[in-house]
């Protein structure tokens, strides 16, 4: 069955906008202990409440799956909703895709990363919210910018060719992480990872999503290995 897509609303309400969370606190000034048991509890809830928004968006997308694979169509109003979702997660959809196909898709980037792997990616990335990108512009992630202009240069580099992205607040900074895992050609294997395990009926399992991040830092291998260490290290679930 054919859905034309013909032209994306520029906005939905069921597509969940970023809200603002709580100024990052000064982890710089508590001891190592302290400061490692005060990010997580602060981050946490946030992660929380991004996944929460990405759940709803998953039910939606697999209830969608199961209309179609039952012979029912989809409204006017979920259709406009199947495509906004094509459109936030950077699927390029022409018109005649089948509806099958888009759900497919969706269904593999529309999902949540465990919390235990955002923690420790996060905590790696800013030192525990102390890095200069996670005080000045809130960023978590060493997400980057290429526009001029954007965000803040690194230190020590003139014309740098890139910069890090700056961000209203830290929730802002987790909600463009997880968009970046879920929609970036260098997580494709990641997504697939966490598809085969949901297929298999299995929690989410951070080890083996963190195995396929090899392309998130320059380091490679050696990141892989420090992330994989650090969720030991730390005893946060392996599984979500």
């Amino acid at each position: 069955m054919l859905y034309p897509f013909f032209s994306k609303p520029q906005q939905s309400s069921s597509v969940p906008q970023p809200t603002v969370s709580q100024p990052l606190p000064d982890f710089g000034s508590l001891d190592v202990p302290a400061r490692k048991a005060e990010f997580f509890a602060y981050l946490r809830p946030i992660v929380a409440v991004v996944s929460s928004d990405v759940d709803e968006e998953r039910a939606f997308v697999l209830e969608s799956k199961a209309r179609i694979a039952a012979g029912k169509g989809l409204t006017g109003a979920q259709r406009a909703r199947v495509a906004a979702l094509a459109d936030r997660y950077d699927l390029d959809v022409e018109g005649d895709t089948p509806m099958e196909t888009v759900l497919a898709h969706l269904a593999q980037r529309v999902d949540t990363i465990p919390t235990s792997l955002v923690l420790v990616q996060a905590a790696t990335e800013s030192g525990w919210g102390t890095s200069r990108f996670a005080v000045e512009a809130n960023n978590l992630f060493g997400q980057r910018c290429y526009d001029t202009g954007c965000g803040l240069a690194p230190a020590g580099r003139t014309n740098p060719k890139f910069r890090v992205k700056a961000f209203a607040s830290v929730e802002d900074s987790v909600r463009s992480y997880v968009h970046n895992i879920n929609t970036h050609s260098h997580y494709v294997e990641f997504r697939r990872v966490r598809s085969a395990q949901r297929e298999r009926g299995e929690p989410l399992g951070s080890i083996a999503l963190a195995a396929t991040l090899g392309q998130y830092s320059e380091r490679r291998l050696a990141y892989v290995s420090d992330i994989k260490a650090l969720i030991a290290q730390t005893g946060l679930a392996p599984h979500d």
